[in-house]
């Protein structure tokens, strides 16, 4: 993204996305109509649709109905997911001109697809472990563009995601009305625009992946 984005925007955005229902009926009819799932979705729609991503990346595709969510929010983004099960994405979702799959382990694909990056968003919906997520934070942390956002799903699922998302250091916020397994965000920022009191260290810690338990922070 081109201009800051703060944990206050981002509810003032997930908020709008509970009164309004935007999403074209190509969206809404994807799956079914859930209202719980709506939320979830209509959330990423919003999401992209406010912040015009340049380049999302979503880890963990599946049917790749919240892929098709970020493409359509922002048709001048481009959306890249990696997934290693190419058989339940949904035809629908194949066609859709601004998404592109890569075929690919999460964290293996880092290297090959850094060219396509910086990211402006990437979302963490691959296999909901400590120890995926954790590696997943620590590949594409470096890759992120100045402003980005990362998006975790499924961040109380298990006592593991319960422990990375405590643990997560920076900027964060999560949203448990929009999923009963938890949905949080992360905001990024450069260095050469540090929120008013924050200095080197501080920014280099908050920045990093994640805080390990053992450095005294």
């Amino acid at each position: 993204m081109d201009s800051p984005v703060t944990t206050e925007r981002l509810r003032e955005i997930i908020a709008r996305s509970r009164a309004h229902d935007r999403r074209p009926p190509f969206l809404r009819n994807l799956i079914g109509a859930k209202r719980t799932v709506n939320k979830y979705y209509n959330a990423i729609y919003e999401i992209a649709r406010a912040l015009k991503p340049k380049m999302v990346l979503e880890l963990g595709v599946f049917r790749g109905v919240s892929a098709a969510h970020w493409a359509l929010g922002n048709p001048e983004g481009e959306v890249w997911g990696v997934d290693c099960m190419p058989q339940s994405l949904l035809p629908k979702v194949k066609q859709i001109a601004n998404f592109n799959f890569v075929l690919n382990e999460t964290v293996r694909a880092a290297e090959a697809i850094a060219h396509h990056g910086p990211w402006d968003v990437v979302f963490f919906d691959s296999v909901h472990v400590y120890d995926q997520v954790t590696a997943e934070v620590e590949a594409y942390t470096p890759q992120m563009a100045d402003y980005g956002i990362q998006v975790f799903d499924d961040i109380f699922k298990r006592e593991g995601m319960r422990r990375f998302w405590s643990e997560l250091p920076g900027d964060k916020d999560a949203y448990p009305h929009l999923s009963q397994c938890g949905f949080g965000v992360r905001v990024s920022w450069p260095e050469q625009a540090l929120p008013q009191g924050m200095d080197h260290d501080t920014y280099e810690r908050v920045r990093s992946p994640y805080t390990r338990i053992d450095d005294g922070t």
